[in-house]
């Protein structure tokens, strides 16, 4: 078998090694290229989501050294049923599956991935008005039933 063929983060996809999950619900996520301007977009979602009463730790923020570090520590850790479906849905161009390649793609180009739980609609109102002022690409958020751009 060739090492290509066995690539966790090909088969399980990068969403799948920060989150634990293939499809991370509830979450508005998006890629950031500038690292200081990923810390001042995590730092503005912490102050809203403290102003809400909500916890501070909705919000996930991977640099992207973290981030190839926890692709790297989860490798081989997800099982051959996890692998399949993963490649299943990226090979048959489902919404999940082409978002996870962006995101991958970012990761691999030195971008950021942010993330902020999002419980209910105003939550995710919240994040969409906080992250318009910085350069958010790919924002989305994974609903419970679909995944819709933002």
């Amino acid at each position: 078998m060739s090492n290509e063929s066995e690539a966790p983060g090909e088969k399980t996809g990068v969403l799948a090694h920060l989150f634990g999950v293939w499809y991370p619900k509830h979450y508005v996520v998006g890629i950031i290229e500038d690292r200081s301007d990923a810390d001042r977009a995590a730092d503005a979602l912490r102050a809203a989501w403290r102003n809400a009463g909500a916890s501070e730790d909705a919000v996930r923020l991977f640099h992207a050294e973290d981030a190839r570090e926890a692709i790297r520590q989860t490798e081989g850790s997800y099982g051959v049923a996890k692998r399949a479906m993963a490649a299943l849905s990226r090979d048959l161009g489902s919404e999940e599956g082409v978002a996870d390649q962006e995101y991958q793609a970012a990761v691999n180009q030195g971008q950021n991935v942010l993330a902020v739980l999002c419980p209910t609609p105003d939550a995710v109102e919240r994040a969409s008005a906080v992250l318009a002022h910085f350069k958010v690409r790919h924002l989305r958020y994974y609903g419970a039933l679909a995944v819709t751009d933002l």
